[in-house]
This record gives C-alpha cells, structure tokens and sequence, in this order.
C-alpha cells in the first residue's frame, strides 16, 4: 500500500512544476500533521503581524488538527482536501519543520522550500550525518530509501537556523550576525 501511495507521489510532482505560485500565499505545516515548533509560532506570529496583503495558511495531513487551529480563529486546511491541495499547489512559500512532508512533498515542485530548523546548522544533520540510525539513509543512499523517502533527499531553498546564521541552497552559510 505504502508503494503504491508513493508511486502515485511520484505520478504528480511533475505536475505540480506547471501551477503559477502567488508570492502573496504563505503555507505552514509541521511533522506529522501536528501544529507544533518553529512553524508554528512563524504561522501565529505570521498571520498577527505579517503584511495584511499575504494570505497565511496552516496545511495538515491531520484533521484533528485542522479543527484545533481553526478553533484559535487561524486558517487552517486538510491538505488532502480539495482546497489544501490547491493552496499547496498555489503557494509560492513554504514553511515547515523538518521536510516538505510536513506539507505534501509531491505538491512541491516550483515551491520556495524553507526549512525552520531546530537546531544550528553547523551540526551533523541529514547529509552530514556519519553515525546513528539516519547515517545509512544519507552516506549510503540505498535505492529503497531515496525512492520511499524523496522528502528526504529534496534539499531546501533556505533552511534559518539559529539567530547567527543561516544556511542557503547547497550548503552555503550567510552569517546574519554583523561583522566589526
């Protein structure tokens, strides 16, 4: 079932390269369809002080969730549902925790990708890891993960890390910390 669910993934992220994006749409979504971390309170800081010109939005693969942000008076979609693929489709940018998953990987393509990491990015993470259960999956790169796991090996545009530095596409460090 698991196959065929990601074998249908890989059907539609062609497709989703051909949607017109709007700069002025905003998704969020978190691992596992919680409303949970740093996208979060990006969202919540977001839709109460961001530009009023900007739709913000909560994506879930949880409805249960869906119904708990909705109650705090936030936008908030199944991203199963027919008007959460849409704003997944449409949305230019997209904020989430850990992977485009936390959202819908296979209504990516053509996104801006911002990875609103938790730790600082000059630690071992993913492609860096040498030792512990993920080493296998990102130094070895075995076909069954790559194919059963693309959110993985999707790299972000931007992954924000700490206040004093960030991490752009391919690994490139801009410090944001002024230097004297």
């Amino acid at each position: 079932m698991k196959f065929l669910a990601y074998l249908i993934c890989y059907l539609i992220y062609p497709f989703s390269f051909l949607f017109p994006r709007s700069r002025r749409k905003y998704v969020f979504g978190s691992y596992r369809g919680s409303f949970a971390d740093n996208a979060k309170y990006l969202f919540i800081y977001s839709v109460e002080n961001g530009d009023k010109d900007i739709r913000y939005i909560w994506l879930s693969t949880s409805r249960a969730t869906v119904r708990k942000v909705r109650s705090l008076g936030l936008p908030a979609y199944w991203v199963l549902g027919p008007r959460g693929v849409w704003h997944a489709l449409t949305s230019k940018y997209w904020f989430f925790n850990s992977y485009t998953s936390d959202i819908m990987f296979c209504l990516s393509g053509g996104a801006c990708c911002i990875n609103l990491w938790h730790g600082v990015g000059l630690k071992r993470t993913e492609f860096n890891t040498v030792s512990g259960p993920l080493a296998d999956r990102y130094s070895k790169k075995n076909k069954y993960d790559v194919f059963c796991h693309p959110e993985s090996f999707r790299r972000p545009d931007w992954l924000l890390t700490s206040p004093w530095e960030r991490t752009g596409r391919n690994g490139r460090i801009i410090s944001t910390k002024r230097m004297a």
